[in-house]
């Protein structure tokens, strides 16, 4: 009985394609935060400071805004779950200054394991292959900038709606 059931199993895979019996159920994609992305203590003085996602470097790059040397801060970190081998369109948003004097423009990488890294392009949609894995990693720092004196008395969190934009083709 064993034999005419591989026989049977394998007769089916050859009628119907190889790929139509997969070891996957289809997942509707979502995505985990690893790390939220921290420039550490910055000053309230206008100015602008960039992190470096493959270095953790923190640099002022005018005013006053980050503190001057050597300074270390937590890139963003985020992965997308995916289905394998499919095509996802993602974009992830820069902020505006929108009157609180603050604005922060993204850069960093898309991952793909077995894949080339892709150079992330915010605010505009790119296509980015899953892989035999599904799973597309994040990598980002960026600049952030700011216009206007902010209080220093309290610690404050940059929020951007909508970020991340992610749907699988």
């Amino acid at each position: 009985m064993f034999k005419t059931f591989k026989f049977v199993y394998l007769l089916f895979m050859i009628l119907t394609g190889f790929n139509s019996v997969s070891a996957y159920a289809d997942i509707t994609p979502y995505r985990v935060v690893v790390n939220e992305l921290s420039f550490g203590e910055i000053f309230g003085f206008p100015g602008s400071c960039t992190l470096d996602y493959s270095t953790n470097v923190v640099t002022n790059n005018s005013g006053f805004l980050c503190a001057e040397g050597l300074r270390f801060g937590v890139p963003g970190k985020i992965v997308i779950y995916g289905n394998p081998n499919k095509v996802m369109s993602i974009r992830l948003r820069n902020k505006i200054n929108d009157g609180d004097g603050l604005a922060f423009s993204a850069s960093g990488v898309f991952n793909v394991s077995g894949l080339p890294d892709t150079i992330l392009i915010a605010d505009n949609p790119q296509l980015i292959n899953t892989g035999s894995t599904g799973n597309i990693v994040i990598n980002f720092g960026g600049t952030l900038t700011n216009t206007t004196q902010q209080n220093f008395s309290q610690a404050f969190e940059l929020i951007i709606e909508d970020a991340l934009e992610f749907t699988e083709q």
